[in-house]
């Protein structure tokens, strides 16, 4: 919680250090229990006020791109990996075993489709 303080006043968040809160300057007071309850009896004793909270402006960057072009597949010059992940994203299981000519046949076939 963050206070401004209307008046000079002493204080305590832990019962046994004392220290002066002065008018005009702003406390955050939200670290620990004592903090909260100390910022709560100013406030409540009318020596403080609620000091809206405010978040940080996003500092993330908002960059336009055009469409991208889109990527042709061919199962002829395509590595391996992408021949397979082609011809399961179509439904088709090969073994674990089937060698590279077949796959890339599987996948012309389901290509020209």
């Amino acid at each position: 919680m963050r206070i401004k303080m209307l008046k000079t006043a002493p204080g305590s968040i832990d019962g046994i250090r004392v220290s002066q809160y002065e008018a005009g300057a702003e406390y955050d007071l939200s670290h620990s229990q004592g903090e909260i309850d100390l910022a709560l009896a100013f406030v409540g004793a009318r020596l403080a006020v609620v000091v809206a909270e405010t978040k940080p402006v996003s500092t993330y960057e908002t960059k336009v791109i055009g469409p991208q072009e889109a990527k042709t597949f061919d199962p002829e010059t395509a590595p391996l990996e992408e021949v397979r992940a082609f011809l399961e994203s179509h439904g088709q299981k090969p073994h674990h075993k089937t060698g590279e000519a077949k796959l890339r046949e599987m996948a012309l076939e389901v290509a020209t489709r």
